[in-house]
């Protein structure tokens, strides 16, 4: 199994844990749902992005994405003795 799939299945178990026993199905489809909109999304926005300015503004787009995204996370736990 390559280690991308590990570390995938990694967050999956832990968003489900996160989201608890009654609501880990409908985290995991939200979580998906959000992965494959960005995968459509990104093929039909870099030719705008081009279109509208160079190279450098398609990768300064795709760094201000996680950046934007980074508030979402839950914060981490106080810290375990």
């Amino acid at each position: 199994m390559p280690t991308t799939n590990v570390r995938n299945e990694a967050r999956s178990k832990e968003l489900a844990t996160l989201a608890g026993k009654e609501r880990a199905g409908t985290a995991l489809g939200m979580a998906n749902t959000t992965v494959y909109f960005g995968l459509f999304l990104t093929p039909l926005l870099i030719p705008h992005l081009l279109a509208a300015g160079s190279w450098a503004l398609v990768w300064f787009a795709a760094a201000a994405c996680p950046l934007i995204a980074y508030p979402l996370f839950p914060k981490p736990a106080g810290k375990v003795r």
